[in-house]
C-alpha cells in the first residue's frame, strides 16, 4: 500500500536528529534559501504557529484592521490562528480551476477593516495571480501560505517571493518533513526586524518531547515504506486526527529537527522534480475522463504536488475510485471533509461559496510522491478510469 502523502526519509537524515550539529538552524537556512528567494526565515514549532507570529506582528501595525481573508476551502487551523490573534475570518470561494482562492472574486471580501489577503497554494499548485495582488489592494498585506508547496514555483520564482509575508510547514507528510515544525518570512526589511524580534521572544519546546523527535522519526520512516505500510495501515489510518484542533502551542523550532531539515534539503530540489513530473503524467491521463476536474496547470507555474487533488462531480464514483484505489494498493484521501463555513460558525448561510462546497463534497486527492512508478501511476489512472464508466 502506497501512502496518500510521503518523503522517503533515510537512517543519514534521522542521525542528524540524534546528533545535531551547533550550526543547524543557520545550516537550514542557507538550505533553504533557493526555495524562499533568499529571504531571511524564521523558525518555529509549526506552520500554525509561524502564521499566528505574523498575525500578531501585522496587527501590531495596522490597529484598526481586524479582518483575514481565508480561501472557503483550506486548512481548517488557518481559522483557529486568525481567532487566537483575536482577529475576524472572512471567507472568499476557490476557483474550480487550479482549486486555489478565486484571486479575481476578492473585491467582494476585501474591505476598510481588512488586514491581510491569505493565499494558500494548495496541494502545491501555485496561485499563478498571487503577484498581481499588491497593486490591487495597496492597503492590504498579502501572506503566502506555502504549507503544502514547498519547492512549487511561478514564473521561475518561488512560491512565498510575491507577498508581504509567508509561511511553510515542515509537518509529517509535507515536501519537507522534520516531524513537525514551521518557518515564516518578510519581504520588507521593517517587517523582518519584527518578525526576527518576534521569533527571539518564543519559548523553548520541551527537552523530553525534543529528545524523542528522532526515535518518532525513525518510526515513522519505517511505517512508510511501501512494504510496511500495507500491512500497517489499517492500524495507522485510525491514529490519523481529522478533527480541528481549537488551541496549538507556539514555542521554538528544535535544533534536532534543524539538523533533519539539512540532511533532508539536500534531495529536496530532485523530490520536488519527482512531485512534478507524477502529478502532470496523472494529469495527462485524467484530464479528458468525462466526470473529473482536474486543476489547470498554466505554463508559467511549477507545481510541487504534496498530493495531486481531482473533483469527481458524481460522489458516488468519488467513493468507488478510492475503493477501487485501496483495492490497487494506493490510498487516496478527501482532506478536509468540508468547506470552512460548514466547520466554523461564521456567519454565513449554508449556501454560500458553492465551488467550495461542491469541492469539498468532489475531492479525492491522490499520492504523487517519490515512491511511486510507473506502473502505480498507470494503476492509479485505470482505476480512475473505472470508476466513471
Amino acid at each position: 500500500m502506497l501512502p496518500v502523502s510521503a518523503c522517503p526519509i533515510k537512517f543519514k537524515d534521522i542521525k542528524a536528529g540524534f546528533l545535531p550539529g551547533k550550526g543547524a538552524m543557520e545550516g537550514l537556512r542557507s538550505a533553504l534559501a533557493p526555495f524562499t528567494c533568499g529571504r531571511d526565515i524564521f523558525f518555529t514549532n509549526s506552520g500554525s504557529s509561524a502564521f499566528y507570529m505574523i498575525l500578531e506582528v501585522l496587527k501590531s501595525i495596522s490597529p484598526g484592521r481586524d479582518e483575514v481573508i481565508l480561501p472557503a476551502y483550506t486548512a481548517p487551523v488557518l481559522a483557529v490562528a486568525v481567532r487566537k490573534s483575536g482577529l475576524k475570518v472572512v471567507l472568499s470561494d476557490i476557483s474550480l480551476n487550479d482549486f486555489n482562492i478565486d484571486i479575481d472574486r476578492l473585491d467582494n471580501a476585501v474591505s476598510d477593516r481588512t488586514l491581510c489577503i491569505v493565499v494558500a497554494h494548495m496541494f502545491g499548485i501555485p496561485a499563478a495571480k498571487v503577484g498581481g495582488l499588491k497593486g490591487r489592494f495597496k492597503d492590504v498585506f498579502i501572506i503566502e501560505d506555502c504549507a503544502q508547496a514547498m519547492g512549487a514555483r511561478i514564473a521561475g520564482l518561488p512560491v512565498g517571493s510575491f507577498g508581504d509575508a509567508s509561511f511553510y510547514s515542515f509537518n509529517r507528510g509535507k515536501n519537507l518533513p522534520t516531524y513537525g515544525g514551521g518557518a515564516f518570512t518578510a519581504a520588507s526589511g521593517e517587517l523582518e526586524l519584527l518578525f526576527k524580534k518576534k521569533a527571539e521572544s518564543l519559548a523553548e519546546g520541551c527537552i523530553f518531547s525534543e529528545l524523542a523527535i528522532p526515535w518518532k522519526m525513525l518510526l515513522f520512516s519505517l511505517a512508510m515504506a511501501p512494504g510496511v505500510y500495507g500491512p500497517l495501515h489499517s492500524l495507522i489510518s485510525p491514529l490519523r486526527s481529522s478533527s480541528v484542533p481549537e488551541d496549538f502551542e507556539v514555542k521554538k523550532y528544535s535544533i534536532r529537527q534543524a539538523s533533519v531539515g539539512v540532511s533532508l534539503a539536500v534531495d529536496l530540489q530532485r523530490s520536488v522534480k519527482t512531485r512534478y513530473d507524477n502529478g502532470m503524467a496523472l494529469i495527462h491521463g485524467m484530464q479528458d475522463l468525462i466526470g473529473l476536474v482536474t486543476p489547470a496547470i498554466r505554463g508559467d507555474i511549477e507545481p510541487a504536488f504534496n498530493r495531486l487533488p481531482v473533483m469527481f462531480k458524481d460522489v458516488c464514483a468519488r467513493n468507488k475510485a478510492a475503493s477501487l484505489l485501496c483495492k490497487a494498493g494506493i490510498e487516496t484521501s478527501d482532506m478536509y471533509h468540508k468547506s470552512m463555513h460548514h466547520i466554523f460558525d461564521l456567519g454565513y448561510k449554508e449556501d454560500s461559496f458553492e465551488n467550495a462546497v461542491n469541492f469539498a463534497r468532489g475531492l479525492l486527492t491522490i499520492p504523487t510522491h517519490t515512491f511511486l512508478d510507473e506502473y502505480s501511476l498507470r494503476r492509479t489512472v485505470n482505476a480512475v478510469s473505472e470508476a466513471l464508466r
